[in-house]
């Protein structure tokens, strides 16, 4: 995918993301599981738009439960739904950027073949994404 056009995907969906509801962090700085199950499928959403991939739901659980800020602070889902998105994205470019040079590097002459299933890790956590 073109980088340009991402960057503007990514950022139609940030702005749309400010038009949603917020939430309040619970007094332990955390999210019902409902709440966290919505958020994502919305970053699972954003990031099939974005980029074509979908994250693996597991793995963006663990990424958005650490990205929940402290107890009684109001959130806007989709904002933290769409950011999340936003760095999966962004590691699945870097790294088909880097298996890209790699097979250069290989004398390979043909585009990087999209892997199926891919493993990219974004602040410290796995996160698989598939190639729908």
């Amino acid at each position: 995918m073109n980088v340009l056009k991402s960057v503007v995907i990514c950022s139609a969906l940030s702005v749309s993301s400010m038009l949603g509801g917020c939430v309040t962090t619970g007094p332990n700085g955390s999210l019902s599981q409902a709440d966290i199950s919505n958020l994502v499928a919305q970053a699972q959403t954003d990031a099939q738009i974005a980029c074509g991939i979908i994250p693996v739901a597991t793995d963006l659980a663990i990424l958005i439960e650490g990205a929940i800020p402290a107890a009684g602070i109001a959130i806007v889902p989709t904002q933290l739904a769409s950011q999340v998105a936003n760095q999966v994205c962004g590691a699945v470019v870097a790294k088909q950027a880097q298996l890209a040079a790699q097979q250069k590097r290989a004398g390979f002459r043909h585009f990087v073949r999209r892997k199926s299933v891919m493993t990219v890790v974004v602040n410290g956590v796995p996160i698989r994404v598939v190639n729908p």
